[in-house]
């Protein structure tokens, strides 16, 4: 991590379960009560059939790999480039698709599809972020 801080996040009604639950490790998103459906962001209704009856619940952090990139470039506050950036799809429901930063680089050169775990790391500034790793053993 570079000596710039990231900026810290400014949760709304919609996002501040989740960054309550991200500093004790766990992750923890609105499901949909009548589809099932995970929305990430959160949001306040659901995407799908528009319902408000939400309920958060906490997640396994399993996921599968659905691509990653390296950036070349100082672009995201708080991180000194090459960083690889990963978008993630949950266990739990698959539409829910989380883009975020690999911090050990372990995702580079994996597959699709490859298993993954999403865990936090408490930065600096008090708040913890989410973090995606490669699952041991699933590199070519």
């Amino acid at each position: 991590m570079s000596q710039t801080h990231r900026p810290t996040p400014a949760p709304s009604a919609e996002t501040l379960p989740f960054w309550q639950a991200a500093k004790t490790g766990e992750l923890r998103l609105a499901q949909c009560r009548d589809c099932g459906r995970i929305p990430f962001p959160p949001k306040p209704r659901c995407p799908d059939c528009l319902t408000e009856t939400l309920d958060w619940v906490t997640l396994s952090g399993r996921a599968t790999l659905r691509g990653w990139t390296d950036i070349h470039l100082d672009a995201l506050p708080g991180h000194k480039a090459p960083i690889c950036l990963v978008e993630c799809a949950l266990v739990e429901d698959p539409r829910a698709v989380i883009a975020m930063i690999d911090e050990s680089g372990s995702a580079r050169g994996a597959a699709p599809d490859s298993p993954m775990q999403i865990r936090f790391e408490m930065d600096e500034n008090g708040w913890a972020y989410p973090q995606a790793i490669c699952v041991e053993g699933t590199k070519p």
